[in-house]
């Protein structure tokens, strides 16, 4: 008996070292922002804490598994509304509408502005405000997805003479942690009068690395470039102190048909990220994400301007007309100096909504959400326009889709108004009733 009584405590000894071994395994996999193989050990736990849950609904957040995150996230608020940190009324709200539960949505959206004291941009729903929003719309956009797309992500579509360049999984390189997919690196296709889009290949050797990189800006002139990339430290990546890789913003510039001298710029840091270069249209202001300190939310839009000698001005928040509390992302300017953006803080449909503020000098108008003739209730992002010729890209990771991410084009619809009468070609009656059909060139 004593015997048997030895063992037994050994064993419950072993299984409990065994299942806080793999917490600590899980926890560190979560702060390294492996949120898959985090999400495994997580699920893996027979006693689910309120920490346990509340990692579990991240870990499906931040990898936009929204049906998911809405049950760990709904099972937490459940067991421990009292308890919990209000970010989590926010993230339970915007996994609700990825899964298209608007109402319920709301409420908990309505506690987390209640907890935090943040005033609401509409006292509507948000069936009520994009209902209203698309009264103003007369000329709404025609969606569809590129043929290029491949079943990983590809998103981040710049303009370079007659090609695009866009960011893509479909190397087959190694993985990367955080959702367990290849890393990203760019390339290029050629698009033809009739916005047909073909022959892709790798960008530059001499740009794409082991690392990431992505979201490519090029100057008007097509010798200079901006674009994002992995922190890089002789060959290796660079870490914070919390072994967090941020992202860093690189120029390159077109020597001899090669890319080179290749280096970041100087507002960098290893201790919080820089990203999604945008140019204004007289090259002259650089605009970009990140969470650097004192950034309003987790990410902000900020501007640096470009000086003649190569130099850049400090960089400046574009201050709570654009930004908020949460993520701000993905900046593009227009010929006609508006501002298009990413956001998750501005009312919108789910994750991130693309919106347009039209700059002023220093200023910038209250941000327009771009409707649900762009939008939807997942992420939608990196948006840029040809306003002359009504034509674009953005990016979303809407269902549907082929891959994580998918690049889709659009172009706004035509309107023809004709005036007439419609007769009896002999004896000039009218004929009421009659079908109209107008047939352009195509």
């Amino acid at each position: 008996m004593k015997k048997i009584l030895i063992s037994l405590i050994i064993l419950i000894f072993s299984t409990q070292l065994i299942v806080a071994q793999n917490l600590r395994r899980a926890n560190n996999l979560f702060e390294k922002r492996a949120y898959v193989d985090a999400a495994e050990l997580y699920l893996a736990e027979e006693f689910k804490t309120q920490e346990i849950n509340e990692k579990l609904g991240d870990c499906y957040f931040f990898n936009n598994k929204m049906q998911e995150a809405a049950k760990w996230y709904g099972i937490t608020i459940k067991m421990y509304e009292n308890k919990i940190d209000p970010i989590y009324f926010y993230r339970y709200s915007q996994a609700l509408k990825g899964i298209n539960k608007f109402d319920e949505a709301d409420k908990w959206l309505k506690t987390y502005n209640e907890k935090k004291n943040i005033a609401s941009e509409s006292s509507n729903s948000t069936l009520q405000y994009f209902e209203a929003l698309n009264k103003n719309i007369k000329r709404p956009y025609i969606v569809q997805p590129l043929s290029i797309n491949s079943t990983g992500s590809d998103f981040g579509v710049a303009t370079f003479g007659n090609k695009i360049v866009f960011a893509s999984t479909r190397n087959n390189g190694p993985n990367y942690d955080w959702n367990n997919q290849p890393y990203l690196d760019l390339f290029q296709a050629d698009v033809n009068s009739e916005n047909n889009i073909s022959n892709i290949t790798a960008f530059s050797e001499s740009i794409n690395t082991k690392m990431h990189e992505s979201n490519a800006v090029f100057t008007a002139d097509g010798k200079t470039m901006y674009f994002t990339r992995n922190n890089f430290i002789d060959g290796k990546k660079g870490k914070d102190e919390n072994k967090i890789t941020h992202l860093k913003i690189y120029k390159a510039q077109l020597i001899n048909n090669i890319w080179t001298n290749i280096t970041e710029l100087p507002f960098n840091s290893n201790n919080y990220s820089t990203e999604h270069p945008a140019l204004s249209a007289d090259d002259k202001k650089l605009y970009f994400a990140s969470d650097m300190p004192g950034s309003l939310g987790s990410f902000d839009i900020y501007v640096v301007d470009i000086n003649a000698d190569g130099t850049y001005t400090t960089p400046k928040n574009l201050g709570s007309t654009v930004n908020t509390p949460q993520r701000e992302q993905f900046p593009y300017v227009s010929s006609k100096n508006i501002l298009y953006f990413a956001s998750d803080g501005h009312i919108g449909l789910g994750g991130l909504d693309i919106f347009k503020s039209e700059i002023n000098g220093d200023k910038y108008s209250e941000p327009i959400n771009l409707s649900n003739v762009i939008n939807s209730s997942a992420d939608d992002f990196a948006f840029i326009i040809d306003e002359e010729n009504e034509t674009g890209y953005f990016a979303s990771n809407r269902k549907g889709g082929m891959g994580d991410d998918d690049i889709y084009s659009f172009t706004q619809t035509k309107q023809y108004f004709i005036e007439g009468f419609v007769q009896n070609k002999t004896s000039l009656d009218l004929l009421p009733g009659a079908l109209v059909t107008l047939f352009d060139d195509k």
